[in-house]
């Protein structure tokens, strides 16, 4: 009886954790950004970065892997797995705020969710990710534009 009641708490735990991403992930009211700068050039991506509560700034995950040349594929029913140009990888979970990449484990403030059929997650795990590819990754919010620099 004890574990039956230990595993409906955890359950409902997990649950309210999960529902909290999805309510939070749906409220995109705030501001959307269409447009891209890669390298100078501009680039309109058909869903661009976001900025949630005023000041969290969330990225198209595919855009940004494949200007940098990495292949993306799904590792499960909620896993993707980047691959660098170098043949490592990374791995974004949607709904959990840990990544790992280059096989060491790291934490987001927002967990990565889908939004209009995009992967969507924090500019700040994004810097981590690319890491080794990108000079520059960062939200102008005056002109309302994502801009990335490539290290190539």
């Amino acid at each position: 009886m004890k574990k039956k009641v230990k595993t409906i708490v955890v359950a409902m735990v997990f649950m309210s954790m999960f529902m909290t991403t999805l309510t939070y992930a749906a409220d995109t009211s705030n501001q959307n950004a269409s447009k891209m700068y890669i390298n100078g050039v501009l680039n309109e991506p058909d869903v661009g970065a976001m900025v949630l509560d005023d000041y969290y700034v969330m990225v198209p995950l595919r855009v940004i892997a494949e200007a940098l040349g990495y292949y993306v594929c799904w590792g499960g029913h909620d896993q993707i797995r980047l691959y660098d140009p170098n043949g490592d990888y990374s791995v974004v979970t949607i709904g959990n705020q840990e990544f790992w990449t280059y096989g060491r484990p790291s934490m987001s403030v927002n967990a990565p969710f889908i939004y209009q059929n995009r992967a969507m997650i924090s500019i700040w795990a994004a810097r981590n990710i690319f890491a080794h590819f990108v000079e520059e990754l960062d939200f102008d919010f005056e002109r309302n534009v994502l801009v990335m620099v490539s290290t190539t």
